[in-house]
């Protein structure tokens, strides 16, 4: 872990074949302790581009990681693998797995759980470039009893895109360039100069960043900084996951790239990345058996606007236990488990602007 988190990943490797060594002396190859290093080896994997045996590594191992009941892995190992399915066009298997996570978050009752799975949920949407479903989720983040910000307490990489780098894509794709600047020198400020996996996905931002802002050439220099660094040949799917903004950083940046060997990890990261598909589009939504209401249609509309249980209660002159007794209708109606899917899927059915 600590080898990650100072994106030393050829150590980190190192030390996953050990530990694996170790725990083959065990009763079974199967066993929790040869379990738990699998979500920390799959970051590494996933971070070098080896998508597939990241996924392997999960898939095999998943349900024991979350009977171990650490919640360190159990969110590490469902956020990974869900990456995984993204990157691989499974768009459906990305977006269940997370919500899956959300579900444990709020059976274990973690609270850290449910929000950065939420988190992921927006970085998911904003990497298809669907501003308005990643601002729904972003709106109706249940911020109950997260008191801190958990990306500058934990090491865990799976944490490191919550709040801070979430909220810095989600300022940029908005075109709020200042509040974009704001969030990431104070995590920058923040971020301990050992953390430099988190600071190199804090430095890709600043590049993305200054590239909105028209500083072209301020961009190419930080990013070709980064670049250099020795670990930076296992930051490729950091580069890949930001899509078509950094393609264009990277056109721009390879002519100004003098060593031929970082000119071919370019020419590859850059040929690597390709548009979005539309998620949208991915699941075919059936007209309604039966109608709403007026009465959820307006329960929908006010929860679409970011009003908490409570406050629709008080704008609709009804008991809170009967807003969620509408709410638990509304979502058997639109056949969705929880309110962000319940707005998303009455914006596209045109029920609710």
């Amino acid at each position: 872990l600590i080898h990650i988190v100072q994106a030393e990943f050829g150590s980190a490797l190192e030390k996953f074949n050990q530990a694996s060594t170790c725990a083959q002396v065990l009763s079974s190859s199967h066993t929790i302790a040869h379990s738990l290093s699998k979500p920390l080896l799959a970051v590494v994997l996933y971070e070098k581009g080896n998508i597939d045996e990241a996924q392997l590594q999960l898939e095999d191992y998943l349900s024991i990681i979350q009977i171990s009941h650490s919640t360190d892995l159990i969110i590490c190992g469902f956020i990974i693998l869900s990456r995984c399915y993204l990157a691989k066009n499974k768009y459906d298997k990305a977006r269940n797995t997370l919500e899956n996570l959300e579900r444990i978050g709020y059976s274990n009752h973690s609270p850290r759980t449910v929000h950065v799975a939420q988190k992921e949920l927006m970085r998911f949407y904003q990497l298809q470039n669907d501003i308005e479903k990643a601002d729904i989720i972003r709106q109706n983040i249940d911020l109950k009893d997260i008191t801190t910000s958990n990306t500058n307490i934990s090491f865990f990489p799976a944490e490191i895109e919550a709040d801070n780098i979430t909220d810095i894509r989600h300022a940029l794709l908005q075109r709020n360039l200042k509040q974009a600047r704001q969030i990431l020198e104070t995590a920058l400020k923040n971020t301990n100069k050992l953390r430099r996996y988190r600071h190199a996905k804090l430095i890709i931002m600043e590049s993305l960043l200054l590239q909105a802002e028209q500083e072209h050439g301020k961009a190419i220099k930080k990013l070709i900084t980064l670049l250099r660094h020795p670990e930076a040949i296992n930051l490729k799917r950091s580069l890949i996951d930001e899509g078509l903004q950094m393609k264009k950083l990277l056109e721009l940046t390879l002519p100004k790239v003098g060593d031929a060997e970082l000119k071919q990890r370019l020419i590859s990261i850059i040929v690597d990345i390709k548009a979005p598909a539309l998620v949208e589009n991915i699941t075919k939504l059936e007209p309604l058996v039966e109608p709403l209401t007026k009465r959820e249609l307006m329960l929908l509309k006010l929860a679409a606007e970011g009003l908490s249980n409570k406050s629709i209660s008080e704008e609709a002159y009804i008991s809170e236990g009967t807003v969620k007794w509408h709410l638990t209708n509304i979502y058997s109606k639109l056949a969705v488990k929880k309110r962000t899917q319940a707005i998303v899927s009455a914006r596209q059915l045109g029920l609710i602007d």
